[in-house]
């Protein structure tokens, strides 16, 4: 029997040689940032007075956003909301392709209640939840809520802030020219 002779190796190419690819690969779809844009469509829907739409979409958490992708997740407790989504879903995606420009998906899907506390809606309940508490502790030690509160026999057990912020200053002085006004006789 003859000997088999070993193949050869084949050559490595040394660290310096670089092969030339013809094409380089495509470029990924430019990634945006999806909390930002999912931020425009709900404030653009509030601004044109769809506050159902926009409301229902703050729900949503945006978490990818490329040209002819967005991908946004529902916690389960906000099925509604979701459905809401799901029924508007054409002319969302019309909106996102016309602001991406490319023709855009919207995949909806299914998030953890902890992953959706990054949500719009979360995020301003949690502002409106620090300013009333803001604004709770501010009354405490306020003359003018004593006085109103000792005059009605009440207390006050909640507060609901107006949505554009009063001068604190200004307010306390207008209740007491009004209390004034109304026992001055």
């Amino acid at each position: 029997m003859a000997p088999v002779a070993a193949s050869p190796e084949p050559p490595q190419p040394s660290p310096e040689v670089r092969s030339a690819d013809p094409k380089p690969p495509p470029a990924p779809a430019e990634a945006i940032e999806p909390t930002a844009l999912w931020a425009q469509l709900v404030e653009a829907l509030r601004r044109e007075g769809q506050t159902l739409l926009a409301d229902a979409l703050a729900w949503a958490c945006a978490f990818e956003a490329r040209p002819g992708l967005v991908r946004i997740g529902f916690s389960p407790e906000y099925r509604m909301a979701r459905s809401q989504t799901q029924r508007a879903l054409k002319e969302i995606e019309a909106r996102l392709t016309q602001k991406l420009g490319a023709a855009t998906v919207l995949s909806i899907e299914n998030l953890s209640s902890e992953a959706a506390l990054g949500s719009i809606a979360s995020q301003e309940r949690g502002q409106r939840e620090e300013r009333e508490s803001r604004q709770r502790l501010a009354c405490q030690d306020c003359e003018a809520v004593a006085l109103a509160q000792e005059i009605f026999q009440a207390r006050i057990e909640s507060i609901t802030p107006f949505e554009e912020a009063v001068e604190p200053e200004f307010a306390i002085a207008a209740m007491a020219e009004s209390f004034e006004d109304d026992f001055a006789d």
